[in-house]
């Protein structure tokens, strides 16, 4: 199993008010290379963690995979002694924007315009109609209907809709709404108004 420690994980210490220090991983030998086990040196860097003064941050380097090898022998990370275990940065997903076109779908990370995966469809050709639904990518080509991981861009499953036909799906769900992002674009305007009056 490989544990993918993409968001900057904040570990707190409390015993005191001073700014903390920052600890990586990387200090204590992690590669976060996707291929070895990092799991000895983040529990170095965890025992650091208690051993320290003060407050103090566990940082995981942005764009770094950290595997941790679960079998045979499993990584179980020590807590003891450590206390407010926060979670903080963007998710993988917040990260991405979601481009079909010509049979194929695209994810870019936001900020950078980077490809992070790709995607080609082996059924169908032209047309990409694409609906975010909650932790799902929706792809339709043609009537092909294809759920995809959109943090990976792993197929997860495949519907042929057998006597459908071919053409240009529309594609709606309940987590696929676009209505909160009315609403608050509207509550935004509103907003400027009364800020302008």
């Amino acid at each position: 199993m490989i544990m993918c420690c993409r968001l900057v994980l904040l570990l707190f210490l409390a015993t005191s008010l001073a700014s903390g220090a920052e600890i990586r991983p990387r200090d204590f030998g992690a590669l976060g290379d996707g291929v070895a086990d990092d799991g000895p040196a983040i529990q170095h860097a965890l025992e650091a963690l208690r051993k320290s003064a003060g407050p103090a941050t566990l940082r995981f380097e942005r764009g770094r995979t950290y595997r941790i090898r679960t079998s045979p022998d499993t990584w179980v990370f020590t807590l003891n002694g450590l206390r407010d275990l926060i979670s903080q940065g963007d998710t993988v997903m917040e990260k991405l924007i979601f481009v079909g076109f010509n049979s194929q779908v695209v994810a870019l990370h936001r900020d950078s315009g980077e490809l992070v995966w790709r995607w080609k469809s082996p059924k169908g050709s032209g047309y990409v109609t694409l609906l975010l639904d909650g932790d799902r990518l929706i792809a339709s080509v043609i009537g092909y209907m294809y759920c995809l991981d959109p943090a990976t861009g792993d197929q997860l499953w495949f519907n042929e809709l057998p006597g459908f036909g071919t053409g240009v799906a529309s594609l709606a769900s309940v987590r696929g709404c676009v209505q909160p992002l009315l609403d608050a674009a509207a509550a935004e305007e509103a907003r400027q108004r009364r800020i302008q009056t």
